[in-house]
This record gives structure tokens, sequence and C-alpha cells, in this order.
């Protein structure tokens, strides 16, 4: 199958190939693999994302054919794809992937994502004979939240269009990210944010984490026009033309400078520049791999820690927690000589 491809043999798929012999009993099919070309993210080969279909990945599929001369091999998506009326009509539930006369006994066939997924697509409902381009070909016409099931037939076909036989492989797939958090705060750190957030919806087995976005890009060098660290207050940034609540985040990689696992809800966006102002924006990621769109942005501003210096020279000049001098221990003796003023008040009156 080649080092660059992820393999899957029919073993390991277990039930979700099967074989069935239908109308005749000669011809017969048998899939001894399904790989990818370009896997996007710890997946199974018959587990699809949306990174999967944007880069215009292909399903390869090892077929191996008996007594196939007189049929045409067709790979067809969809529901019941072996009933003639599923593939056929205005009530169709099916959707042609593929077509060509079998060249061997055994060899390889290359489904394009976009082309499984076309019925199941925004692509299914464009022009007429367009083929599958763009966001269309990857955004989904269902609003299910979970993973969904796609049957795809092998079949020989006859000179009628009747099946003589046929395989089948079910993939999973999920299309959109789930929602991003409702609020993001963040807090000041040397070189880096503290970024906290709330998530509403709830936290399922379908959410795998959440990812951290900034503007300015994280690593960059600070701008020379950036005003000073004093005349920064927190909390005020300019407004990012990139970080915009419900924006799509899996095209902003170069922004990108954090990410956590569930369950936290807390993360630390690094590689920022102190006194700089930074928009951060939080996204959700699925367990196929897929990152939500973006959460309102949040400002912050990194700031260095004091010099050691400074601190030593707080301590010797008495100002240090736990110095006689310190404000902490001055309050602490005030509260008490005001208490023994009280009472000796008290003891007056008496």
């Amino acid at each position: 199958m080649g080092e660059r491809r992820l393999g899957l043999s029919a073993a390991i798929l277990g039930g979700v190939l099967s074989a069935t012999a239908v109308a005749r009993s000669y011809p017969s099919i048998a899939i001894h693999d399904v790989g990818r070309e370009l896997p996007h993210g710890n997946l199974q080969p018959t587990q699809i994302n949306r990174a999967d279909c944007l880069a215009d990945d292909s399903v390869v599929m090892t077929i191996e054919l008996s007594e196939h001369s007189d049929f045409l091999l067709e790979v067809w998506a969809g529901v019941a794809c072996d009933v003639l009326s599923s593939r056929r009509g205005a009530t169709a539930t099916c959707w042609k992937v593929f077509a060509e006369q079998p060249p061997d006994t055994t060899f390889e066939i290359n489904l394009r994502v976009r082309d499984l997924l076309f019925g199941r697509t925004k692509a299914s409902s464009a022009k007429a004979g367009a083929p599958p381009t763009g966001n269309e070909a990857c955004e989904g016409v269902s609003g299910a939240v979970g993973a969904q099931l796609l049957s795809t037939y092998v079949m020989l076909i006859d000179a009628s269009e009747m099946v003589a036989g046929y395989a089948m492989v079910k993939f999973q797939y999920r299309l959109k990210g789930p929602p991003p958090p409702e609020h993001v705060f963040t807090s000041g750190g040397d070189g880096q944010l503290l970024v906290d957030f709330e998530y509403g919806a709830d936290i399922s087995q379908e959410i795998a984490g959440f990812q951290l976005f900034c503007d300015p890009p994280p690593n960059a060098a600070a701008v020379s026009e950036a005003p000073a660290v004093s005349d920064v207050p927190d909390g005020i940034c300019q407004a990012s033309s990139e970080l915009v609540a419900d924006a799509a985040a899996d095209s902003l990689g170069q922004l990108r400078c954090g990410s956590m696992s569930l369950p936290a809800t807390r993360g630390i966006a690094e590689g920022l520049v102190n006194g700089t102002p930074y928009n951060v924006s939080v996204a959700t990621v699925d367990t196929f791999g897929n990152v939500g769109p973006l959460s309102p942005p949040a400002c912050g501003v990194p700031r260095a820690k004091p010099p050691a210096d400074a601190v030593r020279a707080c301590s010797f000049a008495g100002t240090a927690a736990g110095q006689l001098g310190s404000p902490l221990i001055l309050s602490v003796l005030g509260a008490a000589f005001a208490r023994r003023r009280r009472s000796r008040l008290r003891d007056a009156r008496q």
C-alpha cells in the first residue's frame, strides 16, 4: 500500500466490511484494505474529519474480484444502494462515486473524500453538474451533533443495471467542530497569559480539548510603535481583524499560542512579548480533530516579573511582608493598639 498511506486490513475492520452475493452467485468482491492518501489526525481510515475534506484527501481501497469480466465496477454511497430504485429516479437515496471496467483481478481504486460525502454536504444542492469544490463540498447539511455514518457500496453491475455482487464499507464522518466557550478571561504573566474560560455546552465524549489563538501571533517581535507598558491598561486592545467571535479557526494555525485537553478549562498562552496587548480567543476541538469556531476575544497584557534587586530593596526598606515597617505588620500593630485603647476607655467609664 506504500508508506505514505495509513492502511487498515479487512481483518481489523471486522464487521465494517461485508460481502454479499445478490442475484447471481458466481461473481464475488472482497475488500482487502482501506487506506488514506493524506490522513489528518489520529483517526482510523474509515473516519473522516473536515480537514480531510478541505485537503481533498482520497480513500484508497484494494479490491479483489472473481468472475467479473462481464460486469462494470461501480461505487455508490448512501442508503440501500444495492437496490436500483435507490440509485435512479427522483426518490434516489444514493450517489455515484466511481465507475470503471475492472482492469485486473486485484487492483486499487481511489475515491475522493468530497465525492464520498457529496450527498451529505451542501455541494449536492449547488448548481447542477458543478463538481463539489471549496467549502460547499465540506459543509454538512445535517444538524446532528455526533458523528454520522455513511455506507459505501462497491458493486459489480450487469448490462441491465442489476447488482451481481457487492461489498460494503461504513465510514464515520464529522464536518463541523463543537461550539466555542462563552466567556474568556486573561491575567498577565511573564511572556505569557493565563487564560480561563467557561464552557456553557455539555462537555461530552465528542470533545477532546481546546486551542488558544493570539493576535499578534506568538513568537513575533514586539511592534515598534506599541505603547509603553505603563500606557496600556489591562483589558484594552485594538480590535482584531482575525480573532472574531464565531469565525472559523481551522485556518488560523499561525495564531495558535497554546492548547489543553479535557477536563482543563484553563490554559497558558505562551511565546508572548511583555507589554504588548494581545487579543486571545479559544476554540473547542472534538474527538475527530475538528476545530470549532472562535470564542469572543479577551484582552491581556503580559508583564515581566519585578527584578530581584527591587524585591530585595523593598525588603531592606522595611516594606516587605514580615518586616517591622511593612504595611502588614503596621496594620496588625495598629489594630492591636486600637483594641487596647478602647478597653482602657471602658475601664475608665466603669
